[in-house]
């Protein structure tokens, strides 16, 4: 059984994959920050499986979570939480490539305007995916 002091721990010790930006390392990387992705809970949420609720949806269950919260409005309001921080690993392990940091930097839209982490990994794997599944291996 876990408490909470140990989700902060957990938390603190997290070690980032670093991307670097190299095509030819796109393959391996990506799996390997999707199987994280699983690990940490926002798999469906990075790749646009689960829907995210805007800010301003987020910020109404947020001020109704004291009171009680239906299960949809739990299961928006993680999902909302698995953004963002699927938008902050992504953008953490992307610090050594200018190309990707920027590309995760600017995916943020009008309904989530601190990042988008399904559209930053959208933006990533149109850019260093191959074409083809030889070009991918």
């Amino acid at each position: 059984m876990s408490s909470k002091g140990d989700y902060e721990v957990l938390e603190k010790s997290v070690r980032y994959i670093p991307w670097k930006g190299k095509k030819e390392e796109w393959y391996t990387w990506h799996k390997t920050f999707l199987v994280r992705a699983m690990i940490r809970g926002y798999h469906g949420v990075l790749v646009g499986l689960e829907e995210v609720p805007t800010d301003d949806k987020a910020k109404v269950l947020a001020s109704t979570a004291s009171t009680n919260l239906t299960s949809d409005q739990k299961n928006q309001y993680n999902n909302y939480k698995m953004n963002t921080r699927a938008y902050a690993d992504l953008l953490q392990c992307c610090i050594q490539d200018v190309v990707s940091f920027g590309i995760i930097d600017t995916a943020k839209d009008k309904n989530l305007a601190n990042g988008n982490s399904a559209l930053a990994w959208k933006r990533l794997s149109k850019k260093f995916a191959g074409r083809n599944n030889a070009d991918k291996m």
